[in-house]
């Protein structure tokens, strides 16, 4: 099966977004399988590499999008990355691919990477491609960049989550779905009620180090009634 991935993040090689690939690909290796990767941010400065890139984007046969949530949605390079891809290859000109996406975060909640998921549900829709659902995955932000496997236990349900999508990949048992996500996973051994509390009390004391005793203050004194 011809693979490619397409790294999301604005770290590129050295991101988060990156090491859940690579520990894919590891779990694929021994399968004879290559997941080669291409960064958005890199070819959005690099046109010339644009073209490389749709060309391996047309005869593959299973995308993976790997990639952070900036603020609720993927990042400007990406989207403008995905928009080209429409706009080169045409709608529906990718039909026969199938397509995973692996959206993190650092906070616990899996509402907020759930934009992101849409976004990439959409972009299979236009294309033709086939969802095979998103792996959506919280409290990432201490690996930063780091192997899974040097992250420890840490990272224990994240890469259960990927040996199992890997076998099906190898199998050939990876097919499309209604579902948005496949699986949801959080690194932080803790309810997300809990985890919003204890942020929100240190983004308080933060705060109150650097002087600012009144989070609810808008910006330049404006109010608005």
């Amino acid at each position: 099966m011809k693979i490619v991935s397409v790294i999301g993040s604005n770290r590129g090689e050295k991101s988060t977004s990156q090491s859940l690939v690579n520990y894919l690909a590891q779990q694929l290796s021994s399968g004879e399988m290559s997941v080669p990767s291409y960064y958005a941010r890199r070819m959005y400065h690099r046109p010339r590499e644009q073209d490389v890139f749709f060309q391996e984007l047309a005869a593959c046969e299973l995308l993976i999008l790997s990639a952070p949530v900036y603020v609720d949605l993927l990042s400007a390079p990406l989207i403008q990355l995905l928009e080209m891809a429409r706009d080169k290859i045409g709608r529906n000109g990718l039909e026969g691919t199938k397509m995973l996406a692996i959206i993190h975060s650092g906070y616990p909640e899996p509402q907020q990477r759930r934009p992101c998921l849409e976004m990439c549900r959409c972009f299979a829709r236009e294309m033709g491609i086939e969802w095979c659902g998103g792996l959506s995955f919280g409290g990432t932000s201490p690996i930063n960049g780091r192997t899974l496997e040097s992250a420890g236990g840490l990272t224990k349900g994240i890469r259960s989550s990927l040996d199992r999508v890997a076998e099906k990949i190898w199998e050939g048992s990876l097919s499309g779905v209604e579902d948005l996500t496949l699986e949801d996973r959080s690194t932080i051994p803790m309810p997300p009620w809990l985890v919003k509390l204890l942020m929100n009390a240190l983004t308080r004391k933060n705060a109150k180090k650097s002087g600012i005793e009144d989070l609810a203050t808008r910006p330049y004194g404006i109010k608005v009634k």
